[in-house]
């Protein structure tokens, strides 16, 4: 596991390197704001991050901030060190994004024990990206169209063929409201979201939908719900007749 450490005090940097296993993690050191961030944007980032409070040109607070307003493909766990005794700088900042607060002076088992802590939850979250990207592979390799809908009938995720059937974009498709933009017949509509409020399954329904180009696209339409999915409450499969 890479990891950064972002402090301007020599000694708290020496702890926490000598702290960290050499075969456990590659430690990568910084000593100013703008530096940890560039090191945190680079193609190989660490994963894991220590970064003070108190650091030249951008502060760690505005370092997390940074690192999740970003849109990043893997997930940086970020331990904010501080020497502040109040309150409200913690809660400052988990709210500014930090997964976890030190305060100085550091206590090397207790820096030991949060660094393979970050360590585990980021093997966890590796584990599971892997397996959302193998059901995103399998999806993409299906014959058919597959989408999953909103209680408005909004499309939240669609796979590869869904999106070509309808020549869109992904970009433009997805949050796109069914009855605004891809069918064609208020009657289809109305079906669709009566089978929506229902949970009510749906088999080989013919439907007209419009393509990104303004034009119809005749298409077979299958409709089932979806449970305890959070946001996500009906699929819908399409095909050519």
């Amino acid at each position: 596991m890479k990891v950064l450490i972002a402090d301007e005090d020599t000694v708290s940097r020496n702890l926490i390197v000598s702290a960290a296993p050499e075969t456990e993690m590659q430690i990568v050191c910084a000593t100013d704001g703008v530096e940890a961030w560039e090191l945190l944007s680079a193609k190989d980032a660490p994963r894991l991050a220590i970064v003070d409070w108190v650091l030249q040109n951008m502060s760690g607070l505005e370092i997390c901030r940074r690192v999740r307003q970003r849109n990043a493909a893997n997930y940086t766990y970020v331990i904010l060190l501080a020497a502040r005794p109040d309150k409200a700088d913690m809660v400052a900042a988990f709210k500014a994004g930090a997964d976890d607060y030190m305060r100085k002076p550091l206590d090397a088992d207790e820096i030991l024990g949060r660094m393979r802590t970050g360590c585990r939850i980021l093997e966890k979250e590796a584990g599971l990206t892997t397996i959302i990207r193998g059901w995103r592979t399998m999806l993409d390799s299906l014959p058919f169209g597959v989408a999953c809908l909103g209680t408005r009938g909004q499309l939240l995720r669609a796979n590869k063929i869904f999106v070509e059937l309808l020549g869109y974009e992904v970009k433009n498709l997805l949050g796109t409201v069914l009855n605004q933009n891809l069918l064609r017949a208020s009657l289809h509509f109305s079906r669709l979201m009566e089978a929506i409020r229902l949970g009510r399954s749906f088999d080989r329904t013919n439907m007209d939908m419009i393509q990104e180009d303004g034009t119809p696209r005749s298409l077979v339409v299958w409709g089932r719900p979806i449970r305890n999915a959070k946001d996500i409450v009906f699929q819908i499969i399409i095909s050519l007749p």
